[in-house]
Protein backbone atom coordinates (compact mmCIF):
# COMPACT_ATOMS: atom_id res chain seq x y z
CA UNK A 1 0.00 0.00 0.00
CA UNK A 2 1.31 3.12 -1.00
CA UNK A 3 1.55 5.53 1.89
CA UNK A 4 0.48 9.31 1.38
CA UNK A 5 1.39 12.08 3.11
CA UNK A 6 -1.21 15.17 3.82
CA UNK A 7 -0.12 18.71 2.80
CA UNK A 8 1.17 20.67 5.78
CA UNK A 9 -0.79 23.32 6.25
CA UNK A 10 1.08 26.88 7.42
CA UNK A 11 0.13 28.37 10.42
CA UNK A 12 -1.11 31.85 9.31
CA UNK A 13 1.34 34.77 9.86
CA UNK A 14 1.43 36.29 12.70
CA UNK A 15 2.54 39.53 11.01
CA UNK A 16 -1.06 39.55 8.63
CA UNK A 17 -3.03 39.87 12.02
CA UNK A 18 -2.16 43.35 12.82
CA UNK A 19 -2.03 44.38 9.44
CA UNK A 20 -5.96 42.76 8.83
CA UNK A 21 -7.20 44.57 12.28
CA UNK A 22 -5.60 47.78 11.25
CA UNK A 23 -7.44 47.53 7.85
CA UNK A 24 -10.75 47.21 9.53
CA UNK A 25 -9.95 49.96 11.92
CA UNK A 26 -9.52 52.15 9.00
CA UNK A 27 -12.60 51.07 7.21
CA UNK A 28 -14.56 51.63 10.52
CA UNK A 29 -13.23 54.81 11.12
CA UNK A 30 -13.64 55.86 7.13
CA UNK A 31 -17.32 54.64 7.13
CA UNK A 32 -17.78 56.65 10.49
CA UNK A 33 -16.54 59.67 9.39
CA UNK A 34 -18.55 58.99 6.04
CA UNK A 35 -21.51 59.19 7.86
CA UNK A 36 -20.82 62.07 10.44
CA UNK A 37 -20.65 63.91 6.70
CA UNK A 38 -23.70 63.04 5.19
CA UNK A 39 -25.82 63.52 8.42
CA UNK A 40 -24.08 66.90 8.51
CA UNK A 41 -24.17 68.00 5.13
CA UNK A 42 -28.15 66.84 4.77
CA UNK A 43 -29.71 66.61 7.98
CA UNK A 44 -29.56 68.93 11.29
CA UNK A 45 -27.64 66.23 13.05
CA UNK A 46 -24.57 67.90 14.90
CA UNK A 47 -26.21 71.63 14.57
CA UNK A 48 -28.16 72.03 17.44
CA UNK A 49 -28.26 74.82 19.05
CA UNK A 50 -26.44 74.60 22.53
CA UNK A 51 -26.03 76.69 25.78
CA UNK A 52 -23.00 78.38 27.31
CA UNK A 53 -22.44 79.64 30.69
CA UNK A 54 -22.66 83.39 31.41
CA UNK A 55 -21.82 84.59 34.96
CA UNK A 56 -24.59 87.41 35.31
CA UNK A 57 -27.09 85.69 32.89
CA UNK A 58 -26.34 82.30 34.14
CA UNK A 59 -26.75 80.94 30.65
CA UNK A 60 -27.09 81.97 27.10
CA UNK A 61 -26.82 80.47 23.39
CA UNK A 62 -23.46 79.85 22.11
CA UNK A 63 -22.91 81.72 18.62
CA UNK A 64 -23.68 79.74 15.52
CA UNK A 65 -24.24 80.70 12.13
CA UNK A 66 -26.95 78.45 11.84
CA UNK A 67 -28.16 76.06 13.76
CA UNK A 68 -31.62 73.90 14.56
CA UNK A 69 -34.20 74.66 17.31
CA UNK A 70 -36.49 71.94 18.36
CA UNK A 71 -38.64 72.37 15.86
CA UNK A 72 -36.08 72.01 13.19
CA UNK A 73 -36.47 75.29 12.12
CA UNK A 74 -32.94 77.23 11.39
CA UNK A 75 -31.47 79.75 13.66
CA UNK A 76 -28.98 81.96 13.64
CA UNK A 77 -27.28 83.07 17.22
CA UNK A 78 -25.28 86.35 17.20
CA UNK A 79 -22.33 87.61 19.08
CA UNK A 80 -24.53 88.34 21.82
CA UNK A 81 -26.18 85.09 22.40
CA UNK A 82 -29.28 86.13 20.65
CA UNK A 83 -31.85 85.12 17.69
CA UNK A 84 -31.06 87.91 16.21
CA UNK A 85 -28.76 90.04 13.41
CA UNK A 86 -25.58 91.97 14.86
CA UNK A 87 -26.21 94.86 16.18
CA UNK A 88 -24.80 97.84 14.80
CA UNK A 89 -23.53 100.09 17.98
CA UNK A 90 -25.51 103.02 19.20
CA UNK A 91 -24.91 106.24 17.64
CA UNK A 92 -23.92 104.24 14.22
CA UNK A 93 -27.17 104.54 12.13
CA UNK A 94 -27.29 107.50 9.88
CA UNK A 95 -30.08 109.70 10.25
CA UNK A 96 -32.34 109.62 12.87
CA UNK A 97 -33.01 105.81 14.80
CA UNK A 98 -35.54 104.16 17.21
CA UNK A 99 -34.11 101.75 19.14
CA UNK A 100 -36.35 99.23 20.67
CA UNK A 101 -35.59 96.31 22.99
CA UNK A 102 -37.43 93.21 23.59
CA UNK A 103 -37.19 91.32 26.26
CA UNK A 104 -39.04 87.50 26.72
CA UNK A 105 -38.84 84.07 26.93
CA UNK A 106 -39.66 81.16 24.11
CA UNK A 107 -42.57 82.91 22.65
CA UNK A 108 -40.73 86.28 22.00
CA UNK A 109 -37.68 83.89 20.90
CA UNK A 110 -39.86 82.47 18.38
CA UNK A 111 -39.76 78.77 19.12
CA UNK A 112 -41.56 77.04 16.01
CA UNK A 113 -41.39 80.10 13.43
CA UNK A 114 -39.11 81.29 10.98
CA UNK A 115 -37.09 84.51 12.52
CA UNK A 116 -38.81 86.36 9.59
CA UNK A 117 -42.38 85.39 11.41
CA UNK A 118 -41.30 86.51 14.91
CA UNK A 119 -43.97 89.19 16.26
CA UNK A 120 -40.46 91.16 17.22
CA UNK A 121 -39.82 91.03 13.61
CA UNK A 122 -43.21 92.14 11.86
CA UNK A 123 -43.03 95.02 14.17
CA UNK A 124 -40.00 96.37 13.39
CA UNK A 125 -41.40 95.99 9.48
CA UNK A 126 -44.44 98.00 9.89
CA UNK A 127 -42.97 100.55 12.18
CA UNK A 128 -40.44 101.17 9.37
CA UNK A 129 -42.96 101.13 6.71
CA UNK A 130 -44.73 103.84 8.66
CA UNK A 131 -42.03 105.95 9.48
CA UNK A 132 -39.31 105.59 6.74
CA UNK A 133 -38.19 108.78 7.59
CA UNK A 134 -37.06 107.60 10.88
CA UNK A 135 -35.32 103.97 10.84
CA UNK A 136 -36.39 101.44 13.51
CA UNK A 137 -34.31 99.07 15.16
CA UNK A 138 -36.21 95.87 17.24
CA UNK A 139 -33.65 93.83 19.29
CA UNK A 140 -34.83 90.25 19.98
CA UNK A 141 -33.63 89.53 23.62
CA UNK A 142 -35.95 86.68 23.95
CA UNK A 143 -34.42 83.46 25.49
CA UNK A 144 -36.64 79.83 25.53
CA UNK A 145 -36.68 79.70 29.85
CA UNK A 146 -36.21 82.85 30.67
CA UNK A 147 -37.80 84.82 33.90
CA UNK A 148 -38.39 87.93 35.03
CA UNK A 149 -35.07 87.99 37.00
CA UNK A 150 -33.15 86.66 34.06
CA UNK A 151 -34.55 89.34 32.11
CA UNK A 152 -34.07 92.00 34.87
CA UNK A 153 -30.72 90.75 34.67
CA UNK A 154 -30.19 90.29 30.76
CA UNK A 155 -31.50 94.90 30.20
CA UNK A 156 -28.51 95.18 33.02
CA UNK A 157 -25.84 93.05 31.51
CA UNK A 158 -26.96 92.80 27.94
CA UNK A 159 -29.14 95.63 26.68
CA UNK A 160 -27.88 98.48 28.55
CA UNK A 161 -24.92 99.14 26.45
CA UNK A 162 -27.17 99.55 23.17
CA UNK A 163 -29.28 102.24 24.82
CA UNK A 164 -32.33 101.45 23.75
CA UNK A 165 -35.43 104.34 23.24
CA UNK A 166 -37.69 101.85 24.69
CA UNK A 167 -37.58 98.84 26.26
CA UNK A 168 -40.61 96.03 26.16
CA UNK A 169 -40.76 93.67 28.54
CA UNK A 170 -42.93 90.32 27.72
CA UNK A 171 -44.79 88.50 30.49
CA UNK A 172 -46.56 85.53 30.91
CA UNK A 173 -48.37 83.64 33.85
CA UNK A 174 -44.94 81.94 34.50
CA UNK A 175 -42.44 84.85 34.77
CA UNK A 176 -42.32 84.91 38.46
CA UNK A 177 -41.14 81.84 38.94
CA UNK A 178 -37.51 81.17 40.14
CA UNK A 179 -34.81 81.75 37.50
CA UNK A 180 -33.52 78.68 35.88
CA UNK A 181 -30.84 77.12 36.74
CA UNK A 182 -27.88 75.91 34.46
CA UNK A 183 -25.12 73.91 35.34
CA UNK A 184 -22.64 72.55 32.39
CA UNK A 185 -21.75 68.94 32.21
CA UNK A 186 -18.15 68.23 33.40
CA UNK A 187 -16.89 65.62 30.82
CA UNK A 188 -13.08 65.14 29.49
CA UNK A 189 -12.22 66.84 26.46
CA UNK A 190 -12.43 63.22 24.17
CA UNK A 191 -16.39 63.14 25.66
CA UNK A 192 -16.94 66.16 24.84
CA UNK A 193 -15.81 66.15 21.41
CA UNK A 194 -17.83 62.76 20.83
CA UNK A 195 -21.03 64.68 22.40
CA UNK A 196 -20.53 67.34 19.66
CA UNK A 197 -20.84 65.20 16.69
CA UNK A 198 -23.28 64.34 14.33
CA UNK A 199 -23.47 60.95 15.22
CA UNK A 200 -24.19 61.22 18.79
CA UNK A 201 -26.74 64.02 18.58
CA UNK A 202 -28.45 60.85 15.77
CA UNK A 203 -27.88 58.41 18.28
CA UNK A 204 -29.21 60.73 21.17
CA UNK A 205 -32.69 61.67 19.71
CA UNK A 206 -33.37 58.91 17.08
CA UNK A 207 -31.76 55.55 18.82
CA UNK A 208 -31.53 55.97 22.59
CA UNK A 209 -34.59 58.42 23.38
CA UNK A 210 -36.81 57.47 20.00
CA UNK A 211 -37.50 60.20 17.68
CA UNK A 212 -38.92 63.13 18.74
CA UNK A 213 -38.11 67.07 17.38
CA UNK A 214 -35.33 68.03 16.53
CA UNK A 215 -33.50 70.51 18.96
CA UNK A 216 -31.24 70.70 22.12
CA UNK A 217 -31.23 67.51 24.20
CA UNK A 218 -31.95 68.39 28.16
CA UNK A 219 -30.51 66.74 31.07
CA UNK A 220 -32.25 65.35 34.43
CA UNK A 221 -32.36 68.94 36.08
CA UNK A 222 -34.03 70.60 32.92
CA UNK A 223 -36.08 67.81 33.28
CA UNK A 224 -36.95 68.60 36.57
CA UNK A 225 -37.68 72.12 35.98
CA UNK A 226 -39.47 71.61 33.04
CA UNK A 227 -42.23 69.72 35.81
CA UNK A 228 -41.60 72.64 38.23
CA UNK A 229 -42.86 74.95 35.87
CA UNK A 230 -45.87 72.95 34.58
CA UNK A 231 -47.10 72.82 38.08
CA UNK A 232 -47.10 76.25 38.20
CA UNK A 233 -48.75 76.78 34.87
CA UNK A 234 -51.60 74.68 36.08
CA UNK A 235 -52.01 77.05 38.89
CA UNK A 236 -49.96 80.09 38.55
CA UNK A 237 -51.97 82.55 40.82
CA UNK A 238 -52.59 80.04 43.42
CA UNK A 239 -52.13 80.75 46.80
CA UNK A 240 -49.16 78.89 47.49
CA UNK A 241 -47.28 80.83 44.53
CA UNK A 242 -48.18 84.41 46.35
CA UNK A 243 -44.40 84.82 47.73
CA UNK A 244 -43.07 84.40 43.95
CA UNK A 245 -45.78 87.35 42.81
CA UNK A 246 -44.64 89.61 45.36
CA UNK A 247 -41.07 89.70 44.12
CA UNK A 248 -42.34 89.54 40.98
CA UNK A 249 -43.82 93.13 41.67
CA UNK A 250 -40.75 94.52 43.72
CA UNK A 251 -38.64 93.11 40.54
CA UNK A 252 -40.42 94.97 38.24
CA UNK A 253 -40.44 98.03 39.86
CA UNK A 254 -37.11 98.15 40.31
CA UNK A 255 -36.37 97.33 36.71
CA UNK A 256 -39.10 100.34 35.71
CA UNK A 257 -37.23 102.31 37.98
CA UNK A 258 -33.25 101.61 36.23
CA UNK A 259 -34.96 101.47 33.05
CA UNK A 260 -36.13 105.13 33.57
CA UNK A 261 -32.73 106.24 35.00
CA UNK A 262 -30.97 105.33 31.30
CA UNK A 263 -33.36 107.76 29.73
CA UNK A 264 -35.43 105.04 28.34
CA UNK A 265 -39.33 103.68 29.02
CA UNK A 266 -40.88 100.42 30.20
CA UNK A 267 -43.79 98.96 28.25
CA UNK A 268 -45.28 95.72 30.01
CA UNK A 269 -46.75 93.10 27.61
CA UNK A 270 -48.24 90.12 29.36
CA UNK A 271 -48.71 87.95 26.41
CA UNK A 272 -51.98 85.72 26.58
CA UNK A 273 -52.13 82.25 25.89
CA UNK A 274 -54.05 79.24 25.09
CA UNK A 275 -55.35 78.85 28.11
CA UNK A 276 -56.72 82.33 28.53
CA UNK A 277 -59.02 81.76 25.79
CA UNK A 278 -60.27 78.45 26.87
CA UNK A 279 -60.51 79.91 30.28
CA UNK A 280 -61.42 83.27 30.05
CA UNK A 281 -62.94 83.61 33.68
CA UNK A 282 -59.45 82.64 34.67
CA UNK A 283 -57.12 85.02 36.27
CA UNK A 284 -54.09 85.96 34.19
CA UNK A 285 -51.72 88.48 34.64
CA UNK A 286 -52.52 91.28 32.44
CA UNK A 287 -55.75 91.37 34.39
CA UNK A 288 -53.97 91.49 37.60
CA UNK A 289 -51.54 93.83 36.96
CA UNK A 290 -53.66 96.59 37.06
CA UNK A 291 -54.25 96.36 40.77
CA UNK A 292 -50.85 95.37 41.69
CA UNK A 293 -49.50 98.55 43.29
CA UNK A 294 -46.93 100.10 42.19
CA UNK A 295 -46.34 98.83 39.15
CA UNK A 296 -49.87 99.19 38.08
CA UNK A 297 -49.27 102.53 37.12
CA UNK A 298 -46.54 101.16 34.35
CA UNK A 299 -47.36 101.21 30.83
CA UNK A 300 -48.78 97.87 29.16
CA UNK A 301 -50.36 96.33 26.46
CA UNK A 302 -52.96 94.06 26.59
CA UNK A 303 -53.69 91.90 23.26
CA UNK A 304 -55.69 89.63 24.91
CA UNK A 305 -59.20 90.70 23.55
CA UNK A 306 -57.41 90.03 19.73
CA UNK A 307 -56.68 86.72 20.74
CA UNK A 308 -60.18 85.93 21.87
CA UNK A 309 -61.66 87.55 19.03
CA UNK A 310 -59.92 84.94 16.79
CA UNK A 311 -59.84 81.52 18.97
CA UNK A 312 -63.41 81.57 20.14
CA UNK A 313 -65.39 81.23 17.04
CA UNK A 314 -62.62 77.74 16.64
CA UNK A 315 -63.18 76.77 19.83
CA UNK A 316 -67.05 77.03 19.25
CA UNK A 317 -66.39 75.05 16.03
CA UNK A 318 -64.30 72.15 18.01
CA UNK A 319 -67.12 72.14 20.58
CA UNK A 320 -69.61 71.95 17.84
CA UNK A 321 -68.07 68.73 16.68
CA UNK A 322 -68.04 67.30 20.00
CA UNK A 323 -64.28 67.22 20.32
CA UNK A 324 -62.57 68.32 23.09
CA UNK A 325 -60.04 71.53 22.62
CA UNK A 326 -57.95 70.06 25.50
CA UNK A 327 -56.85 67.40 23.41
CA UNK A 328 -56.68 68.68 20.11
CA UNK A 329 -54.22 71.17 21.49
CA UNK A 330 -51.84 69.10 23.03
CA UNK A 331 -49.11 66.61 22.30
CA UNK A 332 -52.28 63.71 20.80
CA UNK A 333 -51.49 63.37 16.95
CA UNK A 334 -54.52 61.33 16.53
CA UNK A 335 -56.76 64.34 18.19
CA UNK A 336 -55.32 67.02 16.15
CA UNK A 337 -55.92 65.09 13.31
CA UNK A 338 -59.40 65.11 13.77
CA UNK A 339 -60.06 69.33 12.98
CA UNK A 340 -59.94 70.01 9.43
CA UNK A 341 -56.88 71.67 8.52
CA UNK A 342 -58.94 75.34 7.10
CA UNK A 343 -59.68 75.48 10.69
CA UNK A 344 -56.42 74.32 12.06
CA UNK A 345 -54.86 76.93 9.93
CA UNK A 346 -57.16 79.87 11.94
CA UNK A 347 -55.13 78.96 15.24
CA UNK A 348 -52.93 81.51 17.05
CA UNK A 349 -51.80 78.69 19.00
CA UNK A 350 -49.81 75.47 17.54
CA UNK A 351 -52.05 72.52 17.86
CA UNK A 352 -49.33 70.48 19.32
CA UNK A 353 -47.66 73.07 21.36
CA UNK A 354 -50.01 75.48 22.34
CA UNK A 355 -48.10 77.26 25.15
CA UNK A 356 -46.15 78.58 21.36
CA UNK A 357 -47.60 81.31 18.81
CA UNK A 358 -48.52 80.09 14.97
CA UNK A 359 -46.70 82.53 12.53
CA UNK A 360 -50.68 83.77 12.29
CA UNK A 361 -50.40 84.19 16.08
CA UNK A 362 -47.27 86.62 16.02
CA UNK A 363 -48.92 88.41 13.11
CA UNK A 364 -51.84 89.37 15.36
CA UNK A 365 -49.45 90.27 18.02
CA UNK A 366 -47.15 92.52 15.87
CA UNK A 367 -50.43 94.53 14.75
CA UNK A 368 -51.62 95.17 18.29
CA UNK A 369 -48.40 95.96 19.87
CA UNK A 370 -47.90 98.15 16.81
CA UNK A 371 -51.42 99.93 17.35
CA UNK A 372 -51.02 99.87 20.95
CA UNK A 373 -47.34 101.75 20.83
CA UNK A 374 -48.98 104.42 18.37
CA UNK A 375 -52.05 104.99 20.40
CA UNK A 376 -50.42 105.74 23.49
CA UNK A 377 -47.94 108.10 22.13
CA UNK A 378 -44.40 106.07 21.77
CA UNK A 379 -44.03 107.25 17.99
CA UNK A 380 -42.64 110.79 19.16
CA UNK A 381 -39.06 109.63 20.36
Amino acid sequence: MTSTTSPSVLPPSPTGRPSLARGLIFAVMLGLLAIEWSLRSYTSYGATVEREADPALGWRLRTADLAYGESGIPLRINSHGFRDQEWLPPGSEQGATLRIAVLGDSVTFGAGVEETERWTDLLEESMRAETPQRATVVMNFGLPGYTLEQMAQCYEHAVRPHKPDLVLLALNDVSARPASVWEPEHASALAQAVRETALYDFWQRSVSAGNHAQGRRYNSSERAEHRRVQAIWEEPFAPAHEVLWRRFIRRTAELAGEVHSDGSQLVLIPLPAFVHCRHPDRPRLAALLADWDPIHELDRLDTFSAARKVMDPLLKHVAEMGLDPDRIWSTDRESMDQIDPQWADQSLFFLHDPKHFTPRGHAMLADEIHEGLREQGFFGF
